[in-house]
């Protein structure tokens, strides 16, 4: 039996190979990111999903994988690389990821996601 926490974030401890619904085929490497839903499902950051089995439980959040998990899409969508490389401050240090996932990390505590 396992326990997750919705946002959780894990690693693949193996290569993995996922059969979808329509009998394709997809290839997982061992160290890839997945995140718990609270859908009991676990979420690759490609789309794909996989179901948790059938014992497990996913009870509460983890804010840090939920932080991760919506960096790891701003990361993708947004051009983040220029965009923390042209806003600097006074001292000329420019706004970095841990910067962007502190102030994600804020929001999710101030709703009291923990």
């Amino acid at each position: 039996m396992a326990d997750y926490k919705i946002g959780q974030m894990l690693k693949v401890s193996a290569d993995v190979e996922l059969k979808g619904f329509f009998g394709d085929k997809k290839f997982i490497k061992k160290g890839t990111k997945i995140w718990i839903g609270a859908d009991n499902l676990a979420h690759y950051q490609d789309g794909s999903i996989q179901g948790l089995a059938e014992d497990s439980t996913v009870k509460g959040y983890d804010d840090r994988g939920i932080t991760e998990r919506i960096f790891a899409q701003l990361k993708t969508d947004l051009p983040l690389d220029e965009f923390c490389m042209e806003h600097k401050d006074e001292d000329g240090i420019g706004i970095c990821y841990e910067d962007i996932k502190e102030s994600i990390q804020y929001a999710l505590d101030e709703l009291g996601i923990r």
